[in-house]
């Protein structure tokens, strides 16, 4: 019997039986209440295992903010905004601050796209640009386990 820390709960599971072999997982609900703009906030007031971002930040550091393409399904221009009003807290400045999408193997964006990942007064403020895998460098491998 295997057993695995799920949420705040544990999934136990025989992997010697083929029934147990596979395991169904279903998104958290979470046990707090809130609207979403409530949550994304409480999150960014306190994170886990981490200060807060904006006792991270300093004035005139330079910020990138990585987030997924127009495949992806996260929802970016909601997301963004309390994640960046936490970077003005820090005294970040917009000119400071560019939102990456990273494409992996898809195509480009076209503007219209990107307005639309992050909102039109984000895209405004902020310097948004597409990954480019041309100029990525290799930092090394990740060690394979059996």
């Amino acid at each position: 019997m295997l057993s695995l820390k799920y949420g705040q709960s544990e999934l136990t599971f025989d992997p010697g039986r083929p029934e147990g072999s596979l395991l169904f997982l279903e998104p958290g609900r979470g046990d707090r209440d809130g609207s979403e703009d409530e949550l994304i906030g409480s999150a960014l007031a306190q994170p886990v295992g981490s200060s807060r971002l904006a006792d991270l930040v300093r004035p005139g550091q330079r910020v990138a903010i990585v987030t997924g393409d127009i495949t992806r399904s996260c929802p970016s221009a909601r997301l963004l905004p309390p994640v960046l009003a936490e970077l003005y807290r820090g005294c970040v400045c917009d000119k400071d601050i560019s939102i990456v999408f990273g494409l992996g193997s898809h195509r480009t964006h076209s503007r219209q796209e990107q307005r639309k990942l992050v909102g039109d007064d984000i895209y405004q403020r902020v310097h948004c640009v597409d990954s480019d895998p041309s100029s990525a460098a290799l930092i090394g491998h990740s060690e394979e386990h059996p």
